[in-house]
């Protein structure tokens, strides 16, 4: 999670997006919490009803981690939105 968007959350809405993002990717496209990609677009977060971390830009370290920095904030209008105007990038990182 960026450091802008720790610094605009609360902290109990940061520990639940925090607690959301220790299970696994979610498969189901509509009503479960959890991470989910939106096609090849948008990888979001949900939490409590329809709030919402979210990036296009997903990274992965020497070891083949898959490295998730979410960027966005927003419902699902705003990731529906974002997500026609992005693709999914993939930056291989050297730490």
């Amino acid at each position: 999670m960026s450091a802008k968007l720790q610094e605009k959350l609360d902290k109990n809405k940061c520990d639940k997006f925090i607690n959301a993002l220790k299970k696994d990717i979610i498969y189901r496209q509509q009503g479960d919490n959890g991470v989910k990609f939106i096609g090849k677009k948008v990888v979001d977060i949900k939490i409590d009803g329809d709030q919402r971390l979210f990036t296009n830009i997903l990274h992965s370290n020497e070891q083949g981690e898959l490295l998730i920095h979410f960027d966005h904030q927003g419902n699902h209008n705003d990731v529906i939105k974002f997500a026609g105007e992005h693709h999914l990038e993939f930056h291989q990182d050297s730490l």
